[in-house]
């Protein structure tokens, strides 16, 4: 889209567009930095599990903070470039338009949903979660 597309009411494309520049930079910061936490703690609970055949509850609280961050900043990633769009990425046939829906049914998996926060806090500060199936 970005090679594409003209700006509305210029000769100029968006990939051209400083304000796109800034919000394709800030969306890819906030998923590789995501993913680069998500990734980490994944590795550092599997190497628990396979030197001490147990994770803690502190660890616990990581994976779910962990996943419920990756998935907000791929959330946020997505309406910054779906944005940043502007009106094209409205149409049924944009993958901008699947995109953000996508990402924010998502959003709301048990998984990942904004009650994962409290639950890893209620964790963080020695209370259970609220889905006790964590501490399985």
């Amino acid at each position: 889209l970005a090679q594409t597309k003209p700006l509305a009411g210029a000769t100029t494309l968006l990939r051209e567009h400083a304000l796109f520049h800034v919000r394709l930079a800030e969306a890819v910061a906030l998923v590789r930095s995501a993913r680069g936490r998500l990734y980490a703690t994944v590795q550092q609970t599997w190497e628990a599990m396979r030197t001490r055949a147990e994770v803690t509850v502190a660890e616990r609280a990581d994976v779910l903070l962990a996943g419920a961050h990756a998935t907000r900043s791929a959330a946020a990633a997505v309406d910054l470039v779906y944005t940043v769009a502007g009106a094209t990425a409205n149409y049924r046939r944009s993958p901008l338009q699947r995109a953000l829906r996508d990402i924010h049914a998502v959003t709301q998996h048990i998984a990942t949903a904004p009650s994962q926060y409290e639950s890893a806090g209620r964790m963080l500060v020695g209370l259970p979660p609220l889905q006790s199936r964590i501490l399985l």
